[in-house]
């Protein structure tokens, strides 16, 4: 019997410090667009997308296009949000002049990439809206 008292205590004194430990951990600062729902997110990416992206269909052999998006800012946060919502590659991309700041690129090809434009493209301008018909339908035509 005393052994298992003595379990159930330390089991208790181990909950009671892992509670104490959950204390001392850092709080994440949130932001503001950390608090936004899924929706409202995809509308604020939207929104930089249609100021700082581009997509379109790109081929490294004449016959085989592909459709990319991307965005480039010197924003890393910015373009992290980018990353974290849809996948694809985030990564540095160096000055191209002394005077310029580095900047940052999220870039997302395929499947990937035409989920990421569906899902805002309806949020974005005229114009972006009549290229993606475009390309979505050379898609189809060269498949």
């Amino acid at each position: 019997m005393q052994k298992e008292g003595v379990h159930i205590e330390n089991q208790e004194q181990n909950l009671i410090l892992k509670e104490l430990k959950t204390y001392k951990l850092p709080v994440k600062s949130l932001s503001e667009y950390d608090n936004l729902t899924q929706k409202e997110k995809i509308i604020f990416l939207a929104g930089v997308f249609d100021g700082e992206g581009c997509f379109g269909l790109w081929s490294k052999i004449k016959k085989q296009r592909y459709l990319a998006c991307s965005v480039e800012t010197t924003d890393r946060d910015m373009v992290k949000r980018f990353h974290d919502m849809y996948g694809g590659a985030f990564y540095l991309v160096n000055k191209r002049q002394a005077h310029h700041k580095d900047s940052w690129r999220w870039k997302i090809w395929g499947k990937g990439a035409l989920k990421s434009l569906e899902e805002m493209i309806s949020y974005m301008c005229k114009r972006r809206q009549e290229k993606f018909k475009n390309v979505v339908e050379r898609i189809k035509i060269s498949n």
